[in-house]
């Protein structure tokens, strides 16, 4: 019977000792994937609250308006997310690293300006068609819960990195930092990158309360 305990014990600190040997011991790739941003999408943000928060209406307050911008490759993922594993007395399986080995992205191009021209008039000072990037102001990933999160768009576009963990994609948020007299609203968000292309979608029409 002692024998058997022994048995099982030391097959039982082996499993242990695999367990956290592969957690430290991981042979992760340092490949950094190059692509192209192709893709822009905007998703309108409720600003009223606490915090920002993604809304699937099309009503802001007029105080409040926000959007949260996508900018992404439409590439397949690549890299390396699975490994095989394999244990004493079992049949070869598939299994998630744990954690995960990181797959890195870079961006062939850096982002260098960020517009917003407005496609309706604002109030009387500030017709339709009229650019007005300089009363958005924005907020990367890095700091959304960081104190003196607003940025001027100009400095929000150099603040966007060029290498991405597990994901072809670098998102951002809009402010709007003054009222809309009229009932309604709607703009479009320019992205020039540096290899003279350029990214451009139409938010919805924003029906101001």
């Amino acid at each position: 019977m002692k024998l058997f305990i022994r048995s099982v014990s030391i097959i039982f600190m082996f499993f242990i000792f695999r367990a956290i040997s592969g957690c430290f011991n991981r042979d992760c790739p340092d490949d950094v994937y190059p692509f192209d941003f192709s893709k822009i999408k905007i998703n309108n943000l409720d600003n009223s609250g606490m915090g920002p928060k993604v809304i699937s209406n099309n009503t802001m307050n007029k105080a409040a308006v926000a959007f949260q911008v996508f900018i992404s490759s439409d590439l397949s993922y690549l890299g390396q997310s699975r490994q095989k594993t394999q244990g004493i007395g079992f049949s070869e399986v598939n299994a998630w690293t744990n954690p995960p080995c990181p797959t890195y992205y870079a961006s062939n191009q850096s982002v260098e300006s960020i517009s917003v021209v407005t496609l309706l008039e604002i109030s009387s000072l500030i017709p339709a068609n009229t650019e007005i990037s300089d009363l958005f102001l924005g907020s990367d990933e890095t700091s959304w819960y960081k104190t003196n999160l607003y940025l001027p768009l100009q400095k929000l576009s150099q603040k966007i990195n060029h290498t991405y963990i597990d994901a072809q994609e670098v998102q951002f948020r809009l402010f709007l930092g003054r009222e809309i007299e009229n009932d309604s609203a709607q703009f479009i968000v320019n992205i020039e990158f540096s290899d003279s292309t350029s990214l451009s979608d139409t938010t919805h029409l924003i029906f101001i309360r």
